[in-house]
């Protein structure tokens, strides 16, 4: 069979080919600057729809959050309720913040009507308006404290402006240059009707209807209360705009170095956990936080003596109600007892100096007996504090006068607010062998003839005993607060943070060779 030889003729491209391949590169030419341009004008109109929502809702922008990304932070519990379900006892038996979603706060008129336009009417004066030339607000500075004298308030702003309902509410929406303003007071301030409008609130002042209070909080965005704890059950409610809280353990205390309790800002925070986190306060960065913001009509629980550190992010009205806690209660009666050395009739400070920080010791040690102090190795703050390497081997009682010292009162000593000496001696009650007669003659005068030893100890098992309803999280506090005040009554209150500093040289003799010493002391603490 033959096989026919296939013949192959040239490829004409069509001109129609060419044609089409032309315009397509012409469509893809104009996509490409219909892009660019698309590009170049959504920028602009993104960029425009930023400034106005910023304009019309200042504060919505998370570059205005004043807490170090480096703090670690957890969320907060959220409990979903219902408008006529009980929650106020449920959540304060868990110790810890919860926000809580659809309660009764939403049936408020508060909640439906208290807009600024809303306010601006119902509101004629308004009196005590805060004013400050930074968003910062505090620390709370109360002259009553005794170390009033010894310090200066640290934020200094105006604290009894008076506005029409009208102008606060206006100056809030369009603030002046470096004014910002913030209100909170008794509900009633703002008039009768505001009660009617937050009602049924039943539940939120079941914890201690007796003691109780209703406050109103407005602010303009960003401004902040400063770090700081309260002593009450706390229900604060979330009417208009947001706020951020930022909360803390009370266990984190030693890197929040709170003010003394004898201090005008007792229970705020010394640092600012914004700007103070240097060599200074560098215990900052060990710090273990949660956060949320809380939304219109969200209801957020914070137990007794839990650190919170407040942001508007918007313009924003809120009201909380405090009740008294049972901590509370249960402090009032440990300081309401008779101090042994109260009943004694001093002849030298060194007696007083020395009894004062045996009774320190014994009522720190009842309380350790029933709370679970924590030594060096347990504590995460203890590189910060510089107070390891000088004693290692601390108990835990010393150890607790330590921490207590190094958080509230260091700072102020270095800084020059507090005394750095006793009344012009380096010592406040260092013993050496020689001071053995002292001893003797204060065993000898005041304590075997009247019994001071079998005061002391009972005193101090009572404190221990009332204690023991003081949670695990807060106890610290609370005796911390405790101990200044029996410091306070033994050197005055200028020098209870050079005692606190200087505890340990009472004590010097525990480790001394002499067993006539050890026995002397041993022989009143019973710790041998």
């Amino acid at each position: 069979m033959a096989i026919r030889k296939r013949t192959t003729k040239p490829f004409n491209k069509p001109k129609n080919v060419e044609k089409k391949r032309d315009t397509s590169r012409n469509r893809y030419f104009v996509l490409l600057i219909l892009m660019i341009i698309g590009l170049v004008v959504g920028r602009y109109v993104v960029y425009y729809l930023r400034h106005y929502v910023k304009q019309q809702y200042p504060g919505s922008e998370n570059d205005y959050s004043s807490v170090p990304g480096f703090i670690k932070m957890k969320p907060v519990k959220v409990l979903n309720s219902r408008a006529n379900e009980p929650f106020a006892v449920k959540v304060s038996d868990l110790q810890v913040p919860v926000v809580i979603k659809n309660s009764v706060a939403l049936t408020w008129q508060a909640s439906k009507k208290w807009t600024p336009s809303y306010l601006s009417k119902k509101i004629s004066v308004l009196e005590g308006v805060y004013e400050n030339n930074n968003r910062w607000f505090g620390p709370y500075y109360d002259t009553s404290k005794p170390l009033t004298h010894r310090s200066t308030r640290r934020n200094v702003y105006n604290t009894n402006l008076t506005f029409t309902g009208e102008i606060f509410f206006q100056l809030l929406k369009h603030p002046k240059d470096n004014s910002y303003l913030y209100f909170t007071g008794d509900i009633d301030d703002v008039g009768s009707w505001a009660w009617d409008d937050v009602q049924p609130i039943e539940e939120l002042l079941k914890l201690n209807p007796k003691y109780s209070s209703i406050n109103i909080w407005m602010g303009q965005p960003h401004v902040i209360a400063h770090c700081h704890y309260d002593a009450y059950h706390n229900f604060y409610v979330q009417v208009y705009g947001r706020k951020k809280f930022t909360l803390f353990r009370p266990t984190e205390w030693p890197g929040l170095f709170p003010y003394p309790f004898l201090h005008p800002s007792h229970a705020q925070a010394q640092v600012n956990i914004s700007d103070d986190v240097d060599v200074v306060f560098s215990a900052v960065k060990h710090l273990e936080g949660y956060q949320v913001v809380l939304q219109p009509g969200d209801l957020l629980y914070m137990p007794p003596l839990w650190f919170h550190h407040v942001e508007a992010v918007d313009l924003s009205i809120s009201v909380n109600v405090w009740t008294g806690s049972a901590q509370s209660s249960v402090m009032e009666e440990i300081f309401m007892l008779e101090v042994p050395l109260q009943r004694v009739r001093w002849r030298r400070q060194l007696h007083k100096s020395i009894s004062t920080a045996f009774v320190i010791y014994s009522v720190i040690s009842e309380v350790c007996r029933v709370k679970n102090c924590i030594n060096i190795s347990q504590d995460k703050f203890t590189n910060e504090s510089n107070v390891a390497h000088k004693h290692e081997t601390l108990n835990k009682v010393l150890y607790f006068i330590q921490r207590l010292w190094n958080a509230r009162y260091k700072h102020l000593l270095l800084d020059g607010t507090l005394p750095t000496s006793y009344k012009g001696s380096p010592v406040l009650c260092e013993l050496h062998n020689s001071d053995i007669k002292l001893i003797d003659e204060m065993l000898e005068t005041y304590y075997r003839p009247a019994s001071l030893q079998y005061f002391i100890m009972d005193y101090s098992a009572t404190v221990g005993k009332l204690s023991i309803p003081l949670p695990a999280d807060t106890w610290e506090l609370w005796i911390g607060n405790y101990v200044e005040y029996l410091a306070a009554a033994a050197v005055g209150p200028d020098y209870v943070g050079y005692f606190l500093q200087n505890f340990d040289t009472c004590f010097n003799l525990l480790s001394n060779e002499d067993d006539t010493l050890n026995t002397h002391i041993a022989w009143w603490l019973q710790i041998k």
